[in-house]
């Protein structure tokens, strides 16, 4: 062999070696592992991605077991495609790669959280997890794009050419189109993860009653010594600096503080997720200001309660007087349904609002009337003069209806809506606290409204151990109407062939009492109920008044879907107060039942068992501190604010 071919040979070994070291390089790029330490300082996601575009992959980094819904599935399923798309886009698109093992990093689970639950209601908030990867995409000015991987059916693993391409295609150009932009969640500060921890901590109402006697003692001892130690505190206009004791003492108040409002049910000022309010004492003479500040959740409920009166009255021709005469005309068949017409006239001696009610037609049952007009004349009371002061002491007319259903059909474009006792997509009727808020016989209490009801279950909630709660879910109704026909047998059938527990997590304890409690033999009073640790709520004929009592017991509730809707529903959040699944006007879509709304209630019983679980007790102090006397009367105050302003227009 000459020189030159012995050179040449040595070139191309020298060439090959080189492309052999390349792919070697390329081939052992490894997607970055993020933290929850690292993640923001590395990817600035919430500054815009100043580090370049990223595209992250949640998942978990072990097996997920059989039944767990608190992790997303195993990363290892698209191990093969990700790590090739880690070497190919940084490579060809400047795209960084990572990954999110969300079972170890907590923070990043709990910050992305609302990708990862499972959709429902049109996209509502939930619990449980999906079952598959979650890949973000970080790359324009704080937005994030997100897709689900979702393994194709008859596919093991992520390893089919046709997948790894159908990704990168999604990652480099498929993202514009696929996928709507989504403002990326800010990072938690220090003090989010102090009161988070706070508010995980689980206290009985005695011991919380404990820390705060411990408090005011600890806070008067402080203030006594500073008294006797300090008789010049101010001199020449020079202040002494605390001493170290009192500094300490001054933030165990505090601390100790914190921890009793946290208990007690965040003030909302406090914790993005509003889960109650804690009880600030006031005089009943409360401005408009201190009503809406201290019951945040009335307006947005009003404005959603609001919105088809006021696309009925953008079409309407009526003047107001019209509306209000059009709606004694209304009948069901022969039947005129209950209806109240009430004015409010000024009053020179006292400056504010006094109501005339007139009866137009009498409910069906004759208490509802009465006990209806009980929350609007202490609205009256206690805001008439500002409503006054706001329209000019100008006469105000509206009806409020006795009936369970709404009597205003939208097609009919009336100016103004009724008030009524509960609405739904067909009627611009606004609801507002029912007739059981002022007495309901049916509960066969002798004090019977809604105050004295609640405060008696409160009681008899807190009076029991968790651990002596009778472990199963339990409703009882009558079952001929609305979405029970055909909910309530399939849980029926679910029980007799014991599949129950495999299901849903607990036993059924369910009955039928039939119309009007036909079989009373199955009456379960109210604070019985509260034995229960979880609880049932569905729609009947209309809404079901229950809702509230079955939250002031403590007890998780798994609240169905009804396209009927109580005044204050709005404020309540699914895995927040209760646990919402989806049903139809006559029962559940089986598939779905099946597949999405089981595992959900499962996961949500099983959380439920040994303690009073998170959204259980969000949803009693929910109805503690924000279905109060004082709060009933904001609502209508606001509510008779909306109406004033389309009645005068």
């Amino acid at each position: 062999m000459g020189l030159m071919e012995l050179f040449n040979c040595t070139l191309i070994l020298l060439l090959f070696s080189c492309l052999l070291a390349s792919s070697s390089d390329a081939s052992d790029i490894e997607p970055i592992v993020l933290t929850d330490e690292t993640f923001e300082h590395d990817t600035q996601a919430s500054t815009g991605q100043t580090t370049g575009i990223w595209a992250i992959r949640f998942c978990s980094g072990g097996q997920a077991q059989a039944g767990q819904q608190d992790i997303l599935s195993s990363c290892s399923q698209t191990d093969t495609v990700w790590k090739r798309l880690a070497a190919d886009l940084l490579e060809s698109e400047n795209i960084i790669v990572a990954d999110a093992r969300v079972e170890k990093e907590k923070g990043l689970l709990k910050r992305f959280e609302e990708q990862f639950v499972v959709p429902h209601n049109g996209g509502g908030e939930g619990r449980v997890l999906k079952r598959h990867p979650v890949v973000i995409m970080f790359r324009q000015h704080r937005n994030m794009y997100v897709k689900d991987w979702i393994l194709p059916k008859g596919m093991g693993t992520y390893d089919d050419e046709r997948v790894f391409q159908e990704m990168r295609t999604w990652i480099t150009t498929g993202w514009e189109t696929a996928s709507s932009p989504v403002d990326v969640p800010p990072e938690p500060s220090w003090y989010h993860d102090i009161l988070a921890g706070l508010s995980s901590m689980q206290f009985t109402q005695q011991q919380i009653a404990y820390y705060s006697y411990i408090s005011i003692a600890v806070a008067i001892i402080v203030l006594l010594t500073v008294r006797l130690r300090s008789s010049a505190v101010v001199t020449q206009r020079k202040f002494r600096i605390p001493s170290l004791p009192v500094l300490v003492s001054g933030l165990v108040v505090l601390a100790l503080l914190i921890l009793g409002i946290q208990n007690r049910g965040d003030l909302g000022v406090l914790s993005e997720t509003y889960e109650g309010r804690f009880p600030f004492s006031k005089s009943e003479d409360v401005s408009k200001m201190d009503c809406f500040e201290q019951n945040p959740w009335v307006r947005d409920a009003l404005d959603h309660h609001f919105k088809r009166a006021e696309e009925s009255k953008a079409a309407s021709t009526q003047t107001s007087e019209e509306s209000i005469d059009a709606m004694k005309d209304i009948k069901w068949g022969e039947y005129s349904p209950g209806q109240d017409l009430v004015e409010l006239v000024y009053s020179e001696k006292t400056q504010a609002y006094d109501l005339n009610i007139t009866e137009r037609f009498p409910a069906n049952v004759e208490h509802k009337s009465r006990c209806i007009r009980i929350a609007l004349r202490k609205a009256i009371e206690v805001h008439g003069k500002a409503l006054a002061e706001e329209f000019g002491g100008k006469s105000m007319r509206f009806v409020v209806t006795t009936e369970d259903f709404g009597i205003v059909f939208r097609h009919v474009n009336s100016k103004l809506p009724a008030f009524a006792m509960s609405t739904d997509r067909d009627h611009v009727d606004v609801p507002v606290p029912d007739f059981t808020f002022g007495c309901y016989p049916e509960t066969h209490y002798d004090k019977d409204s809604w105050l004295d009801v609640r405060n008696l279950l409160l009681d008899s909630s807190s009076k029991m151990a968790w651990s002596d709660r009778v472990d199963a879910l339990f409703h009882r109704s009558n079952w001929g109407v609305g979405p029970r026909r055909g909910l309530m047998p399939l849980l029926e059938k679910l029980h007799k062939e014991k599949k129950d527990i495999d299901v849903l997590g607990t036993n059924l304890d369910i009955k039928d009492t039939g119309f009007a409690t036909a079989n009373m033999e199955r009456f379960v009073p109210l604070h019985e109920q509260c034995k229960y640790n979880s609880q049932i709520h569905t729609a009947g004929l209309t809404y079901s008044a229950g809702l509230k009592y079955k939250l002031a017991c403590g007890s998780l509730v798994i609240k169905f879907t009804s396209k009927f809707e109580e005044f204050y529903e709005p404020a309540l959040k699914d895995g927040v107060h209760v646990i919402q699944v989806d049903a139809t006007d006559d029962g559940v879509d089986e598939g779905q039942f099946f597949n999405i709304s089981a595992p959900k209630i499962k996961s949500a019983v099983q959380e439920n068992k040994k303690q009073q679980s998170r959204v259980a007790k969000g949803g009693q102090n929910f109805v503690q501190y924000n279905l109060t006397e004082d709060a009933l009367s904001c609502y209508w105050y606001g509510a008779l604010q909306k109406y004033g302003n389309m009645y005068f227009q």
